[in-house]
């Protein structure tokens, strides 16, 4: 589905004449700003591989940054610490160990040398939709955990019966992606849809 068909199937299955199409566009995005807070699957993530150059003191936290997955520099996963101990340790060049988020950077200690490799994995913000014929892999894989969860806000705010119906289909939708993603991870399977939820008007 794209953006338009997304907002058609959500006032569809809302079927409500009062509803304003600033409504529809508030509701659905509510739903994918949502959805992306709760699922942590590949499609999701994006990557940042760099090579260090000298005078490295920063990585510029991404624009579309969520929340982070991993941080490697030559392979070496990092752990993350209080800003006082990365700062102590960026004093001085070696092998990166820790890093921290001061604002909106990223700094590592020690600092690592000029051609170390770096691997920054990251959930990121999903791509924009704005036009009608807009996609993002949530439209695409699972359009329905988006009308789910634009239903179970609707109803709420129209005091609908269905809304805890909806409100259940929208978390098992994303129970069941995020499931999907952690065999991924053991068994390299494709991801695809395994359910399909439908209420009647």
């Amino acid at each position: 589905m794209n953006y338009g068909e997304v907002k058609t199937d959500f006032q569809k299955k809302l079927n409500r004449r009062d509803i304003t199409p600033s409504q529809v566009e508030s509701f659905v995005r509510g739903a994918i700003q949502r959805a992306q807070r709760l699922l942590r699957v590949p499609a999701s993530e994006s990557i940042v591989e760099d090579t260090i150059e000298e005078g490295f003191e920063i990585l510029s936290v991404p624009g579309d940054f969520l929340k982070m997955v991993s941080f490697s520099i030559n392979g070496q996963e990092l752990t993350r610490r209080d800003l006082s101990t990365v700062h102590r340790l960026a004093k001085t060049p070696g092998i990166p160990r820790h890093f921290c988020r001061d604002g909106d950077v990223f700094r590592v200690g020690p600092l690592p040398y000029a051609g170390d490799t770096l691997r920054l994995v990251f959930s990121a913000d999903f791509s924009a939709l704005n036009a009608d014929v807009d996609t993002n892999f949530l439209t695409e894989i699972a359009p329905d955990i988006i009308t789910d969860g634009a239903m179970s806000a609707a109803c709420r705010h129209y005091s609908d019966p269905r809304g805890q119906a909806y409100e259940d289909s929208f978390v098992k939708g994303i129970v069941d992606l995020n499931n999907q993603a952690a065999e991924d991870e053991l068994t390299n399977a494709q991801i695809t849809p395994a359910y399909s939820f439908d209420f009647d008007e």
